[in-house]
């Protein structure tokens, strides 16, 4: 049977949809693989191994894609188990996953920081990266951060910055050899993830629900009672496309973060990966 699976959003996103595609595939499927949201060939080189085909959104592919899963109540239904229900496959006991990666890549580090995210979600904006760093460099780990220029801010000498220096083949790479990887909930967190690292998650306004990936994720926060607020949205900047919920009214941010983040103390953080 053919399946033409629509790649939609960031890089997390597509990630999302990595378990289908695989099962799909592995069970002798044909997946063409449809650009919608997104078209960069970077993301399209972590996944070819998952689809037989791509095309351009607006291609015959006569075929129907069927409803997307933002018709589905993702507060309890988790992204990629939502593919599944969306074209009702049964989901399999053991989820399929993994990205291509460049095996060319020697990284010697203990623990990764991954502080990117979509832009203007300042409910994922964990305002502590520094401080963490030097926290787990007082505990004897070495650390690295990597993603953007600019992701988490400036750092400390100390943490080795690899921001900007790799592309997501290389970076793939770096979660494979990382035994500990510490994420914003964003892109970087899924694809760490799904290349086996065991993924400590910062969570704010954030559905765990939601956004958690099946295997390797392991959400940290301090649990107010306000979250989370990632669909109720006390507040809404209508000024962007599409309109993003920060969780927090403007007046209750603090130093441009959501309460739940920067209250989330490095220590607290450090904590709770390696104990008190």
């Amino acid at each position: 049977m053919r399946y033409a699976i629509p790649l939609l959003g960031g890089i997390g996103n597509i990630i999302q949809t990595m378990p289908l595609m695989l099962h799909l595939r592995n069970t002798g499927h044909h997946v063409t693989a449809i650009r919608e949201a997104i078209d960069y060939k970077e993301c399209e080189n972590l996944i070819r191994h998952a689809y037989d085909d791509i095309v351009d959104k607006g291609t015959n592919v006569n075929v129907d894609i069927g409803p997307y899963i933002a018709r589905y109540n993702t507060n309890t239904t988790p992204e990629w188990a939502g593919w599944f229900e969306t074209y009702k496959i049964p989901v399999p006991d053991v989820i399929p996953s993994g990205t291509l990666y460049d095996k060319k890549i020697d990284f010697g580090f203990d623990v990764a920081l991954c502080p990117g995210h979509k832009p203007n979600w300042v409910m994922k904006s964990y305002p502590h990266w520094r401080q963490l760093g030097n926290e787990l460099i007082k505990r004897g780990r070495r650390v690295a951060i990597v993603g953007l220029q600019g992701d988490g801010g400036p750092f400390a000498n100390n943490v080795s910055d690899f921001r900007g220096e790799f592309n997501l083949m290389q970076t793939a790479a770096i979660f494979r050899q990382t035994k500990t990887v510490i994420a914003a909930e964003g892109g970087l967190a899924h694809l760490a993830a799904t290349n086996g690292a065991l993924t400590y998650i910062l969570i704010g306004g954030t559905g765990c629900a939601k956004n958690m990936a099946p295997a390797n994720t392991v959400p940290i926060s301090i649990n107010m009672p306000c979250q989370p607020c990632q669909y109720r949205g006390c507040y809404i900047d209508k000024s962007c496309e599409p309109p993003i919920w920060y969780g927090c009214s403007p007046d209750v941010l603090i130093d441009g973060s959501v309460r739940c983040l920067y209250n989330l103390s490095p220590q607290v953080v450090a904590g709770r990966i390696y104990g008190n």
